[in-house]
């Protein structure tokens, strides 16, 4: 199975900058030859995603049902979104999405638009942030659109004002008084945090009568590594104590993974109900198996859950979903169906240096058969972010944020230039 992985990321990498990507994924139900969707992704030269399609075949023709368009720019990016008319059996315009980002590669605007008369583009949301580092947010603002005085007016806040000076803060909620024009208070979060600078502790207050009153307290555990152990919530009872309301549970293999969460709640700290979660990988780290099902006092065995398994083709993509699936509320008598993939990459194979999977997400790999002396990995303003000297073919990038960098390579007195995209 190391072979094939290889030899997907040599078919997948041999990527010329300066050329256009085209790659098409067709999802299709065994035996079920009409029912049948695909979803085609055209990349430009620098690896940005420029057009989503999603096409459904409808006999005796197919019809696109949603097309998704990028546009970029020096910090940010634009998505608009068209839909399928059936009336009209036409595309029209929906929703558009313009995103700013801040030096540091952070989301700090958000506008939201959407069509007129499917010509023209009229803004009615808005959200801002303000980072106090890569972690938290000191202030989130929204507003939306008022047509009447053609501006625009809050709607909500969050401001956390004493951020940074010591191992707590409170986060402070606000909605706009629209009769008196001013922010009204709601909610009051105090969080503290652990020696990680993880917040492990939340006590959560809301307004009665004038005065703040404790609510709930959300209590969290990680691990040795940083991952969430548990997050318990409790609430104020009638007998002024705190009784739990709902707990998260969660477990993780040796490479880190998840592979189970359990969500418990019930009446009076009884946590009779709950849900769980499970992931399954295989020997290279990919997700083959998932399934989540709910328990109740009522029944023995699960109900109401999903399941799928995956398969992986030669080439290491995936060949076909083995969903699962009830005739009633007993899983005992289940039945399955599949859904097959088809990928279709096309691409030129030229160049010395060629990174895989484009986006990526934790781990980027290098496919070269030359000897590297170094490389760099900037933002997209030119701070670099990751050096690595005599580096090998995997890279890891998980604590990279999301969004778009520039990558250098040194090798044999020569430097390559592409580009990656975080997701």
């Amino acid at each position: 199975m190391k072979y094939l992985l290889i030899f997907t990321i040599i078919l997948l990498s041999n990527y010329l900058p300066g050329q256009a990507l085209k790659v098409s994924k067709i999802h299709q139900p065994i035996n079920q030859q009409e029912d049948r969707s695909s979803n085609q992704l055209y990349y430009n030269g620098d690896m940005y995603l420029l057009d989503s399609t999603v096409i459904k075949r409808l006999l005796p023709d197919d019809i696109v049902l949603n097309k998704s368009f990028y546009k970029y720019y020096n910090n940010g990016m634009i998505k608009s979104d068209e839909l399928y008319d059936y009336t009209d059996e036409q595309l029209i315009p929906v929703i558009k999405f313009n995103y700013t980002y801040d030096s540091d590669n952070r989301l700090n605007k958000k506008i939201r638009s959407i069509s007129l008369n499917n010509e023209d583009w009229q803004q009615y949301r808005k959200t801002t942030w303000i980072w106090f580092d890569e972690e938290f947010v000191s202030e989130k603002i929204t507003y939306v659109w008022d047509f009447d005085e053609s501006d625009w007016r809050p709607e909500y806040k969050s401001v956390s004002p004493d951020m940074g000076i010591s191992d707590s803060f409170t986060t402070y909620s606000f909605g706009w008084d629209y009769q008196n024009n001013i922010w009204d208070s709601t909610e009051r979060n105090i969080s503290f945090l652990n020696e990680n600078n993880k917040v492990d502790t939340v006590y959560n207050y809301d307004k009665f009568l004038g005065y703040w009153r404790l609510s709930s307290i959300t209590a969290r555990e990680y691990t040795e590594s940083g991952t969430i152990l548990n997050e318990i919530n409790y609430y104020n009872n009638n007998e002024g104590g705190q009784t739990i309301n709902t707990k998260d549970e969660y477990e993780y293999d040796s490479d880190d993974n998840l592979i189970n969460k359990w969500h418990r709640w019930g009446d009076d700290g009884m946590m009779i109900w709950y849900y769980r979660d499970n992931w399954g990988y295989d020997e290279l780290g990919r997700l083959w198996k998932y399934y989540k099902f709910s328990y109740t006092p009522d029944y023995p065995w699960p109900t109401g859950g999903k399941e799928y398994e995956i398969v992986y083709d030669d080439l290491d993509l995936i060949d076909y979903k083995k969903l699962y699936g009830s005739n009633n509320t007993h899983t005992l008598n289940r039945f399955y169906y599949y859904t097959k993939f088809y990928t279709d990459i096309e691409y030129i194979n030229s160049t010395e240096i060629s990174f895989f999977p484009i986006p990526a997400s934790n781990k980027l790999f290098v496919h070269t058969n030359i000897e590297i002396d170094e490389i760099v990995i900037y933002n997209q303003w030119g701070q670099e972010i990751i050096h690595l000297v005599k580096p090998g073919n995997l890279i890891d990038i998980s604590a990279l944020v999301k969004g778009f960098f520039i990558v250098k390579v040194k090798y044999n007195d020569k430097l390559f230039t592409t580009k990656i995209i975080k997701h």
